[in-house]
C-alpha cells in the first residue's frame, strides 16, 4: 500500500511538472506571437522575393542594395539551399553591378585551381581541387560541389569577357599537396627537385626561399604576387591562430594589391564569418576597421522544416541515423537544439517550401532597435548559437535575410 501511494504521488508530481512546462511553453509562444506583430507588419512591406525552392531562384533587391561595396553571404554549408542562394546572389551582382571579384573560404592553391577549373584549363577534377577544403561538406558531397562550383563554371563560360570573374581564397593554407603542385608549376624547373613534399618541410622551405627567388627571378606581376602571398601564408601559419584573422589579413593584402578600393566585391562564407556585429569575425574585422571606400552588407538564412548533413558519430544515439551521415531535422524554431527569437514572424509571412528574402534595415525598421531575428537559446547545447551582444541590434550584424522553409540536406557520398 505504501509503495502504491508513493507511485501515485510521484505520478501526480510528474504530471504537474509536465503541466507547468506546458503552461510556460504556451505562455512563451503567446508572448512571441504578440511581440512579433509589429515585426510581421514590417516584414510584409519589406519582402523582396518569395519563390518555391528550385535549383535556381530569381532574385530582386531594393535600390539601396547596389550602393554597397562589399557583399557577404553567410550560409549553413550543409543545407541544400545554401549553394543555390550563393550562386543566385552572385549572378545577380555580376549582372547588375558587374562584380567580378569573388572572395571565398578556401586557401590560395585551391582558389588558383578553381580559377583554372572555371576556364577549363586544368586536368584536376573538382573533387581533387577541394579534397582538403575547409568547407567539409564540399569534400564529401559531389552534389554540393556541383550546385556551387559546377553551376558557377557553367555560368562563367557563357559570360562576356567583361563579366568574367576571379576567385580569391582567403583561408589559411589547408592543402599542402596542392601547394606543392602549384609551386612546381610556377617556379623554374631548377627548383622542382628541392621542393619538399611534407607539410612542415614545405612551409619552412617556402618561408626561407621564396622571398629571394621572387627578387632574383623574372616573374609576371601576377605570379610574383601569388608567390609572395604564398610566402606570407606559410610564414604566418603558426603565428596567426584565428582563421578569421587570417582571412582578414589576406583580404587586406588582396585589397591593396588589386586596387579593390575602386571595385565592388562579393564573398560567401560560413554564417559566423559574415556577421558584422561580432568584432573578431571576418565581417566584424572589416566593419570595425572601416577601410572600405563604400559600405558593406551581410545576408544570412534562417530555416524551418529543413534538414542538414551531419556526421553520425558526432551525434547522440537518439538523433543519429544508422549511416555514416545523418539527415538531421533542422529548424531555427527548435527550443531544444536552437531557437531564434522571432523566427515565427518570418514563418507568418512566408509559404511552405519556399525561399523568401527580406530587407531588415529599412526606414523605421524594428530590427534597427532590437536583436530579434538573431537572439537565440537552446536547451541542448548541440550546435553553437550566434553570440549576441545585448548592446547591438540585429542590423548591426546583418541587413538582409533569407527565410527558407523546407530545405533538404546536402546528399553525401557514403
Amino acid at each position: 500500500m505504501q509503495m502504491r501511494r508513493i507511485v501515485k504521488i510521484t505520478g501526480k508530481i510528474v504530471l504537474l511538472i509536465i503541466g507547468l512546462i506546458g503552461v510556460v511553453y504556451l505562455g512563451f509562444l503567446i508572448n512571441e506571437y504578440l511581440t512579433g506583430n509589429k515585426y510581421v507588419d514590417y516584414l510584409k512591406k519589406h519582402k523582396l522575393i518569395s519563390t518555391q525552392i528550385n535549383d535556381s531562384i530569381p532574385l530582386k533587391f531594393d535600390n539601396t542594395f547596389s550602393d554597397n561595396q562589399l557583399f557577404l553571404v553567410g550560409e549553413i554549408h550543409e543545407v541544400g539551399t545554401s549553394p543555390i542562394i550563393d550562386v543566385a546572389t552572385f549572378k545577380y551582382l555580376n549582372q547588375q553591378n558587374n562584380i567580378t571579384t569573388y572572395i571565398a573560404e578556401m586557401d590560395i592553391p585551391q582558389s588558383y585551381y578553381i580559377n583554372r577549373y572555371l576556364k577549363d584549363s586544368t586536368d584536376l577534377s573538382l573533387e581533387k581541387i577541394l579534397n582538403k577544403w575547409v568547407v567539409y561538406i564540399g569534400t564529401i558531397s559531389s552534389e554540393y560541389r556541383a550546385k556551387k562550383w559546377g553551376n558557377l563554371k557553367k555560368y562563367y563560360q557563357q559570360l562576356d569577357d567583361t563579366k568574367k570573374f576571379e576567385v580569391y581564397g582567403l583561408n589559411r593554407l589547408n592543402d599542402f599537396n596542392l601547394l606543392n603542385r602549384l609551386l612546381k608549376e610556377k617556379l623554374p624547373l631548377t627548383y622542382s627537385a628541392e621542393i619538399p613534399e611534407s607539410k612542415d618541410s614545405l612551409i619552412n622551405w617556402v618561408s626561407s626561399n621564396i622571398p629571394q627567388i621572387v627578387r632574383t627571378t623574372s616573374f609576371s606581376k601576377q605570379d610574383s604576387l601569388l608567390l609572395s602571398n604564398i610566402e606570407f601564408n606559410c610564414s604566418n601559419l603558426e603565428k596567426i591562430k584565428s582563421r578569421d584573422e587570417f582571412m582578414y589579413d589576406n583580404f587586406l593584402r588582396y585589397y591593396e594589391q588589386n586596387d579593390w578600393e575602386s571595385k565592388k566585391i562579393y564573398g560567401c562564407f560560413g554564417l559566423y564569418h559574415s556577421l558584422q556585429g561580432i568584432d573578431n569575425t571576418l565581417g566584424g574585422r572589416i566593419k570595425t576597421n572601416s577601410f572600405l571606400s563604400g559600405n558593406m552588407v551581410s545576408l544570412i538564412a534562417l530555416y524551418n522544416h529543413s534538414h542538414l548533413t551531419v556526421p553520425s558519430q558526432g551525434l547522440p544515439d537518439y538523433l543519429a541515423d544508422n549511416n555514416t551521415y545523418t539527415r538531421l531535422p533542422y529548424s531555427n524554431g527548435n527550443i531544444f537544439l536552437g531557437y531564434i527569437k522571432g523566427i515565427e514572424d518570418f514563418k507568418r509571412v512566408s509559404a511552405k517550401n519556399s525561399i523568401n528574402l527580406f530587407k531588415l534595415d529599412g526606414t523605421n525598421s524594428p530590427y534597427n532597435q532590437s536583436n530579434r531575428g538573431l537572439d537565440n537559446f537552446s536547451l541542448i547545447k548541440l550546435f553553437g548559437g550566434i553570440p549576441i551582444n545585448e548592446n547591438r541590434v540585429t542590423t548591426d550584424y546583418i541587413q538582409y535575410l533569407f527565410y527558407v522553409d523546407g530545405a533538404d540536406w546536402i546528399k553525401p557520398e557514403e
